[in-house]
């Protein structure tokens, strides 16, 4: 494909795909909803600060009790004061708020009929997008063609998940198909946006199909024998009640251990054909299994990283789980018993399946790449 054309697509792409994210969010916007408790939500801005008292924990951590007057910004309380009374309640925290603070706000009524705001959280949506545009513009300035096309790969990626694999799965499909036919239909698609068509991009293409099924297969088995249910985790409970209705928690354990080593797969795979390429390149009539035994050598470093970085990544969003080893309290007496704990033991077969699944697939592709770049005598 000419690179006219790429360019081309790249405009229409964000032309049109610009509105369909804002389309992906549209109803969720400008209303306050109401939930089962009978609280509403809006928006609201501290104005004044009415009363503050400071006090010390038993761990010597400063807490603040405060009475606020808020202006709402949106709902049914929009251009309206209300009073926020942290210091009646009794209401702590860690954070102290301050004027033109922006708030989420949950509305309710008391048993004697009173209308009752609490503080639900900080609004910090602008400062997100500010985070995102940063990204974009660094991308795109040092990454140039190949950075807007890998930020159309990531877009792609989101409204995959968005709008295929989240809907079917909470529409009672097995997330596992979904999950794979998804991840499948994204690593395709943005591969070959970002790399363009060829064969190195077709050798990475058919390693990460080949690594998904394979991710796929070791986790089902280890979620099996190890008995894990996907239910370990509080959230899981929270999902259940939101949406009124019983979903395949295992199942989705199992999709969110194909999902997490999905970003790391395809980097292995078109590093592993990225390699072969130069080596042929270099030497056309390198014999085959020569061709193989040099791509592994890159192939062997590429090991090494993986397991650090997906190991690191899983590490660094179970934090708190890792604090338990310090616990050293009933559940957690002795390292048995923190690894046989359902949350913990869901965590390590999720790092592990999918190190398994992304160490496999190094020779894999690499065995495809070099048969795709076979010398020509």
């Amino acid at each position: 494909m000419h690179k006219r054309r790429i360019i081309t697509i790249f405009i229409l792409f964000f032309i049109f795909g610009s509105p369909l994210l804002a389309f992906a969010q549209e109803g969720s916007e400008g209303q306050a909803p109401l939930d089962d408790s009978g609280q509403d939500t809006f928006s609201a801005e501290v104005t004044k600060i009415l009363d503050e008292q400071v006090i010390e924990s038993d761990d010597g951590i400063p807490q603040t009790k405060q009475k606020l007057l808020l202006k709402g910004l949106d709902g049914d309380y929009e251009n309206q004061n209300v009073t926020y009374d942290g210091t009646k309640y009794n209401f702590l925290s860690d954070v102290p708020y301050k004027e033109g603070d922006k708030l989420r706000m949950l509305h309710s009524t008391t048993a004697e009929g009173e209308d009752m705001f609490l503080i639900d959280d900080f609004i910090r949506t602008n400062q997100i997008y500010i985070l995102v545009l940063a990204f974009i513009i660094i991308t795109i300035a040092i990454g140039r063609w190949k950075g807007l096309s890998a930020l159309i790969g990531l877009a792609i990626s989101f409204l995959i998940i968005l709008k295929m694999i989240l809907p079917l799965i909470v529409e009672g499909y097995n997330p596992v198909l979904v999950t794979i036919a998804g991840a499948v239909i994204i690593m395709v698609g943005t591969l070959y946006i970002v790399h363009g068509f060829n064969r190195k991009t077709t050798s990475a293409v058919i390693g990460t199909v080949i690594g998904l099924v394979f991710i796929g297969f070791i986790s089902w088995l280890f979620t099996e024998l190890t008995r894990l249910t996907g239910t370990a985790s509080e959230e899981t409970l929270f999902i259940s009640g939101v949406l009124g209705k019983t979903l395949n928690m295992k199942g989705i354990l199992l999709a969110g251990m194909i999902i997490g080593a999905l970003g790391v797969l395809d980097d292995i795979t078109i590093g592993q054909a990225s390699a072969v390429q130069q080596i042929r390149e270099a030497n056309p009539n390198m014999s085959f299994k020569e061709a193989y035994k040099r791509a592994m050598k890159v192939g062997i470093d590429h090991v090494g990283a993986i397991v650090n970085t997906l190991f690191l990544a899983y590490a660094g969003a179970a934090m708190p789980l890792l604090l338990l080893f310090q616990a050293n309290q009933p559940p957690f007496t002795s390292f048995e018993h923190i690894i046989n704990h359902g949350v913990i033991a869901q965590e390590i077969v999720r790092a592990v399946c999918g190190s398994i699944g992304l160490i496999l697939i190094v020779p894999i592709t690499t065995l495809v790449a070099v048969y795709m770049f076979k010398s020509k005598k």
